[in-house]
């Protein structure tokens, strides 16, 4: 049984980002130049959502906006699916994709996506009794609605990110064409490393959040100084810190099937 180091693989992924970050860029810009505009014409096409509809009119069109951006997401991630496929092959292959191979949507990229939709789902229903374990416990102890809530949220990630990142193993193998490689065996190699698996991803995800938020405060300044083009700044940022947390996360998913399939050390 291998033990991941934690700051090991992160650091060996931000290195592996930030050596080949043009690459990054050669292999995804086709790919966001199709997708920026899209995001655009929802957010000027599709009607704003409001939370606190009652009328019927309006929660229609809360639900045309709502089928609008799963629509938008879901394309989305079959887009970056493409990206992190290219991505895995260039790392551990050394493949180069150049022009149209760059916007690829094989059997290969399909699988991918269909894979990454399969964790989403098992981590989901995986999650559900200890949600609602932990939320009858909170009840029981009579706990304050926020703090219940807090809790709740904090053990469903505890226990939902090791999973995810054990699972998500697979999919550099899908990349790289190792079909034999399965979810059972992805983890059967990761046992014993869920409190490691949770350390670094609590540290992706706060990294995220760090980036979101910096940029996110950039788009407002250059939003309010831009007058009418906000919306387009603040689209543009989005698909950035998207592409951005993409590439690492994809690094950071070749690294550990580098370092438990392959058994590289860092």
């Amino acid at each position: 049984m291998r033990k991941l180091p934690v700051f090991g693989v992160l650091s060996h992924a931000l290195r592996s980002v930030l050596n080949n970050i043009r690459f990054a860029w050669h292999v995804s810009w086709p790919w966001l130049a199709i997708l920026l505009p899209l995001g655009l014409a929802a957010d000027f096409t599709l009607p704003h959502i409001d939370p606190e509809a009652t009328d019927p009119a309006a929660i229609a069109r809360n639900g045309q906006a709502g089928l609008g951006y799963l629509a938008l997401g879901a394309l989305s991630m079959l887009v970056f699916s493409s990206i992190a496929v290219s991505w895995h092959r260039y790392i551990l292959m050394d493949e180069i994709p150049l022009c149209m191979a760059r916007l690829r949507l094989d059997r290969v990229v399909w699988r991918y996506f269909g894979n990454t939709l399969l964790v989403i789902l098992i981590v989901t229903v995986a999650s559900i009794p200890l949600v609602a374990l932990v939320s009858l416990t909170t009840v029981m102890i009579g706990l304050g609605t926020a703090a219940a809530g807090g809790l709740t949220m904090a053990a469903a990630g505890l226990f939902a990110i090791p999973l995810s990142y054990r699972l998500m193993v697979k999919l550099p193998a899908i990349a790289i064409g190792n079909n034999g490689f399965t979810m059972r065996e992805a983890l059967a190699r990761t046992t014993g490393n869920a409190l490691q698996l949770c350390m670094a991803g609590v540290i992706v995800i706060i990294a995220a959040l760090l980036i979101g938020t910096l940029l996110g405060g950039l788009a407002a300044l250059l939003s309010a100084s831009s007058g009418g083009g906000g919306a387009m700044v603040a689209s543009v940022v989005q698909q950035l810190v998207s592409w951005l947390v993409t590439i690492f996360t994809v690094t950071f998913l070749t690294s550990l099937y580098g370092f438990f399939v392959e058994e590289r050390d860092f």
